[in-house]
Protein backbone atom coordinates (compact mmCIF):
# COMPACT_ATOMS: atom_id res chain seq x y z
CA UNK A 1 0.00 0.00 0.00
CA UNK A 2 1.53 3.27 -1.08
CA UNK A 3 1.67 6.22 1.86
CA UNK A 4 -0.90 8.51 3.08
CA UNK A 5 -0.52 11.87 4.13
CA UNK A 6 -3.06 13.33 6.51
CA UNK A 7 -3.97 16.71 7.26
CA UNK A 8 -5.41 16.81 10.95
CA UNK A 9 -6.46 18.83 13.58
CA UNK A 10 -6.39 17.20 16.92
CA UNK A 11 -9.64 17.35 17.64
CA UNK A 12 -10.10 14.85 14.71
CA UNK A 13 -6.92 12.67 15.68
CA UNK A 14 -8.81 9.68 17.28
CA UNK A 15 -10.89 9.41 13.94
CA UNK A 16 -7.71 8.09 11.44
CA UNK A 17 -5.93 6.71 13.88
CA UNK A 18 -6.93 3.47 12.86
CA UNK A 19 -6.70 4.43 8.59
CA UNK A 20 -2.83 4.80 10.15
CA UNK A 21 -0.10 2.50 8.50
CA UNK A 22 4.04 2.76 8.86
CA UNK A 23 5.35 5.22 6.65
CA UNK A 24 2.06 7.64 6.74
CA UNK A 25 2.67 11.24 7.27
CA UNK A 26 0.31 13.04 9.59
CA UNK A 27 0.58 17.25 9.92
CA UNK A 28 -1.60 17.83 12.99
CA UNK A 29 -2.77 21.32 13.37
CA UNK A 30 -4.49 22.43 16.42
CA UNK A 31 -3.40 21.87 20.81
CA UNK A 32 -0.87 19.57 21.08
CA UNK A 33 0.38 19.36 24.98
CA UNK A 34 4.02 18.40 25.40
CA UNK A 35 6.78 17.65 28.18
CA UNK A 36 10.02 17.12 28.64
CA UNK A 37 11.52 14.68 30.61
CA UNK A 38 12.13 16.84 33.99
CA UNK A 39 8.57 18.17 33.47
CA UNK A 40 7.88 14.53 32.88
CA UNK A 41 9.41 13.21 36.60
CA UNK A 42 7.73 16.83 37.95
CA UNK A 43 3.96 15.49 37.02
CA UNK A 44 4.30 11.87 38.49
CA UNK A 45 6.16 13.71 41.49
CA UNK A 46 2.78 15.82 41.65
CA UNK A 47 0.53 12.82 40.55
CA UNK A 48 2.24 10.57 43.73
CA UNK A 49 1.59 12.89 46.32
CA UNK A 50 -2.21 13.12 45.61
CA UNK A 51 -2.17 16.16 42.55
CA UNK A 52 -4.94 16.52 40.34
CA UNK A 53 -4.82 16.59 36.55
CA UNK A 54 -4.92 20.72 35.52
CA UNK A 55 -8.27 21.80 35.08
CA UNK A 56 -7.55 23.12 31.47
CA UNK A 57 -7.79 19.57 30.24
CA UNK A 58 -11.07 19.00 28.42
CA UNK A 59 -13.10 15.54 29.99
CA UNK A 60 -12.25 13.27 27.02
CA UNK A 61 -8.30 14.07 27.22
CA UNK A 62 -8.08 14.24 30.83
CA UNK A 63 -9.78 10.44 30.79
CA UNK A 64 -7.13 9.47 28.44
CA UNK A 65 -4.35 10.60 30.80
CA UNK A 66 -5.75 8.92 33.77
CA UNK A 67 -6.31 5.15 32.35
CA UNK A 68 -2.87 5.85 30.84
CA UNK A 69 -1.01 6.58 34.47
CA UNK A 70 -3.17 3.72 36.06
CA UNK A 71 -2.29 1.40 33.00
CA UNK A 72 1.76 2.22 32.77
CA UNK A 73 1.23 1.90 37.05
CA UNK A 74 -0.57 -1.38 36.34
CA UNK A 75 2.32 -2.24 34.20
CA UNK A 76 5.01 -1.53 36.43
CA UNK A 77 3.77 -3.46 39.07
CA UNK A 78 3.13 -6.78 36.64
CA UNK A 79 6.94 -6.76 36.06
CA UNK A 80 7.57 -6.10 39.69
CA UNK A 81 5.68 -9.19 40.40
CA UNK A 82 7.51 -10.99 37.81
CA UNK A 83 10.63 -10.08 39.35
CA UNK A 84 11.22 -8.25 36.33
CA UNK A 85 11.48 -10.53 34.10
CA UNK A 86 10.33 -9.41 31.42
CA UNK A 87 12.20 -11.95 28.69
CA UNK A 88 10.64 -15.25 29.88
CA UNK A 89 7.12 -13.81 29.95
CA UNK A 90 5.93 -10.72 28.68
CA UNK A 91 3.91 -8.74 31.35
CA UNK A 92 -0.09 -8.17 29.99
CA UNK A 93 -3.46 -7.71 30.77
CA UNK A 94 -6.67 -9.62 31.15
CA UNK A 95 -10.15 -8.08 30.64
CA UNK A 96 -10.22 -8.20 34.46
CA UNK A 97 -7.06 -5.59 34.44
CA UNK A 98 -8.65 -3.62 31.88
CA UNK A 99 -11.86 -2.87 33.80
CA UNK A 100 -9.58 -1.87 36.66
CA UNK A 101 -7.83 0.66 35.36
CA UNK A 102 -10.99 1.77 33.60
CA UNK A 103 -12.77 2.32 37.03
CA UNK A 104 -9.03 3.33 38.68
CA UNK A 105 -9.09 6.40 35.77
CA UNK A 106 -13.11 7.31 36.04
CA UNK A 107 -12.83 7.69 39.91
CA UNK A 108 -9.27 9.53 39.86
Amino acid sequence: MAQQVFNVTTDKLNDIIPQLRVGDRVYLSGTVYTARDAAHKRIFALLDEGAELPSLLPFPLSLEIRATLAGGRAILDKIESQNFDTLSKRPAFNKLDKVKILIRALLK
